[in-house]
């Protein structure tokens, strides 16, 4: 039997955590789940193969912990969280590419089961054990490929509402596809 996945939850709201963590457990992940961002140290390391990370915390928030992955070299996927809107979520996605991280998704609260069990599901990891310059990430698919997808109906599209939380009003929608 294959190695369980290692999944690490750090997030200032102890339900939210989890939350995510119990997800996983359901998925066949080994998880924890952490609710202070102090202690990431002592609950990080090498062989996390996923984090998921609230950006937004007090004392020490999801960019600086960000940071301190890039700082150690890690190799581990990230899914960001966060309760405000999309940007800041594509902002820090764009700061932890910047630093050679592997960012796979993002989540904005409240997190639904079937999206976060979706995500989980879609994420493809690297072999263990080999060095970070070596990891291969996906391709982008060829016309060809994607043509041939369209034509034997694989692909299925998701709507994930963009809304304003001042007045909850829906402000637009982000697509994807999987």
């Amino acid at each position: 039997m294959a190695d369980k996945r290692k999944l690490l939850v750090i997030d200032d709201e102890p339900d939210i955590g989890v939350f995510v963590r119990d997800v996983a457990l359901d998925l066949g992940y080994e998880a924890i789940s952490i609710h202070r961002p102090d202690s990431f140290e002592a609950f990080f390391s090498d062989d996390i193969d996923l984090v998921v990370l609230d950006l937004i915390m007090p004392g020490r928030d999801g960019v600086e912990l960000l940071r301190t992955m890039a700082e150690r070299s890690s190799t581990a996927s990230i899914i960001l969280i966060s309760g405000y809107d999309t940007g800041v979520l594509h902002s820090a996605q764009k700061l932890a590419s910047e630093q050679g991280l592997h960012v796979v998704g993002t989540l904005t609260k409240p997190i639904r089961y079937r999206e976060l069990e979706d995500m989980l599901n879609a994420i493809v990891y690297p072999p263990k054990n080999r060095p970070r310059d070596a990891i291969e990430f996906l391709e982008f698919p060829s016309e060809q490929e994607l043509q041939q997808a369209i034509d034997n109906g694989e692909l299925e599209p998701y709507f994930q509402p963009q809304v304003n939380f001042s007045d909850n009003s829906l402000v637009g929608v982000e697509a994807l596809i999987r």
